[in-house]
C-alpha cells in the first residue's frame, strides 16, 4: 500500500515567488546621504528628494498591496492549472451541514469559504478550501484570520477530535479556539512534544484508535504545523496561512492523502456508538487561543489580562515604594520581589480562570 501520492506540481512553481519581495527599491541611508549632500546636487534636487521621502511610505504601501493582489491572482491561476493538470474538479465545494463544520468555520464574523478544487483520495471526496473570518476576540478587527486546508468526507460518523500541532506555533496555538485542558490525551512516545490531542470525555479509546501515527510522523518530518480536526463525517487538515508556496501545498496534499489512507483502513473496522443522540463535541472556548508554556495551556485573553492586572497593582508599587522609604535600598531587591509575586499571582489567577 503506497504511502505517498504522485502528482504533477509544475503549475505551482510560480508560487515560490516570495510575497512582497517585489519590485520596490528602498532609499538606503547611504544612498539618501549621497543624494542630499553631494556638492553636485542643487537645492531643487534636494527638495525633490525630500518630497520623495515624504511620499515614499504611502507609495510603498500601495506597491505592496498591488504586489499582494498580483501574487494572489497568480496563486488562483496556478491552483486552477494544477487542478486541471491532475484531473481534479474546479471550484466544486462539498456541501457541509452544521454538524460537519470545523470549529474554524464557526468563529468570528463575516465568514467566507472559497473552494479551489476537489477530488478523491482512497474513495473519499476531498475539497481544497480557504476559509476567512474577522476575529471577535479583541484582536485587530481590520485583519482577517485565514485558514487554508483540505476537507475529507468520511464514510462513518466520528467523535469531535482535534490534533493541535505545536511544531512551529511559537508558543501560541494556531487554532482560533481554546480547548478545555481536561480533554487532552497522553500520546505514546515523544508525540507529546509536537502535538496536543483532544477528545470529548469518555471517548479516549475511540480517539486513540483513529489517530494515525503515519500522519503525525509526516508532519514532524516535513516540519509543517498543520492541525487536524475530525467532526461528524468530516476530517479537516488546515494551516493558519493565506498564501502557501508550492512545497507547502504539496505537504498539505501529502498529509491529506496519508490521512485518508489511514482513516479508510481504520474506519472499515471502526464501531462508534455515541452516548447521546448527537456525536459528542469537545468543550471549547470560542474566539480564544491557547498560550503554551511547557506542558501548561492558558487562555490568551486571560493571559493578557493577568499580567496587565498584576503588573499594575503589584509590580509597580513594589518597585517604587522601597525606594521612596529608603534611598539606599538596592533596586534589584524590590525588582526581584515584584517580579516573583507578579508571576506567581498571574499563574494562580490564570489556572483559576482556566478551570472556571
Amino acid at each position: 500500500m503506497a504511502n505517498s501520492i504522485t502528482l504533477d506540481y509544475t503549475a505551482l512553481v510560480s508560487l515560490d515567488e516570495n510575497p512582497y519581495s517585489g519590485n520596490v527599491t528602498l532609499l538606503t541611508p547611504k544612498l539618501l546621504w549621497s543624494r542630499l549632500f553631494n556638492s553636485s546636487n542643487n537645492r531643487v534636487v534636494s527638495i525633490i528628494i525630500l518630497s520623495v521621502m515624504v511620499a515614499a511610505p504611502p507609495l510603498i504601501f500601495i506597491a505592496m498591496a498591488i504586489d499582494s493582489l498580483r501574487l494572489h491572482r497568480k496563486r488562483d491561476s496556478s491552483l486552477r492549472t494544477f487542478a486541471l493538470t491532475n484531473g481534479f474538479s474546479i471550484g466544486l465545494g462539498i456541501v457541509v451541514d452544521q454538524q460537519n463544520l470545523s470549529t474554524i468555520m464557526q468563529q468570528g464574523s463575516h465568514p467566507k469559504t472559497d473552494h479551489y478544487f476537489s477530488g478523491h483520495f482512497h474513495g473519499m471526496n476531498f475539497d481544497f478550501f480557504q476559509h476567512k473570518f474577522t476575529p471577535t476576540d479583541g484582536r485587530d478587527r481590520k485583519k482577517e484570520d485565514v485558514y487554508t486546508g483540505i476537507r475529507l468526507e468520511l464514510p462513518k460518523t466520528v467523535p469531535n477530535l482535534i490534533l493541535d500541532s505545536h511544531i512551529n506555533d511559537d508558543d501560541i496555538s494556531n487554532l482560533p479556539v481554546l480547548v478545555s485542558d481536561d480533554q487532552r490525551l497522553d500520546l505514546e512516545g515523544d508525540f507529546n512534544k509536537y502535538f496536543d490531542y483532544y477528545a470529548p470525555e469518555g471517548y479516549s479509546i475511540e480517539a486513540l484508535d483513529l489517530l494515525s501515527p503515519e500522519f503525525m510522523a509526516l508532519l514532524i518530518d516535513t516540519q509543517t504545523d498543520f492541525d487536524l480536526e475530525l467532526t461528524g463525517q468530516s476530517a479537516y487538515v488546515f494551516i493558519n496561512k493565506s498564501y502557501l508556496h508550492r512545497e507547502e501545498i504539496q505537504n498539505l496534499l501529502e498529509a491529506a492523502y496519508v490521512l485518508s489512507q489511514s482513516l479508510s483502513y481504520k474506519l472499515s473496522n471502526f464501531s462508534f456508538t455515541p452516548q447521546a443522540k448527537n456525536p459528542p463535541m469537545l468543550k471549547l472556548r470560542n474566539n480564544d487561543r491557547a498560550v503554551k508554556i511547557g506542558g501548561l495551556r492558558f487562555s490568551a485573553s486571560y493571559f493578557t489580562k493577568a499580567f496587565a492586572i498584576f503588573g499594575s497593582f503589584i509590580f509597580i508599587p513594589l518597585l517604587i515604594l522601597p525606594n521612596l522609604l529608603y534611598d539606599e535600598t538596592p533596586l534589584l531587591l524590590p525588582l526581584g520581589i515584584a517580579a516573583t509575586v507578579s508571576l506567581v499571582g498571574a499563574f494562580i489567577w490564570l489556572r483559576a480562570q482556566d478551570k472556571s
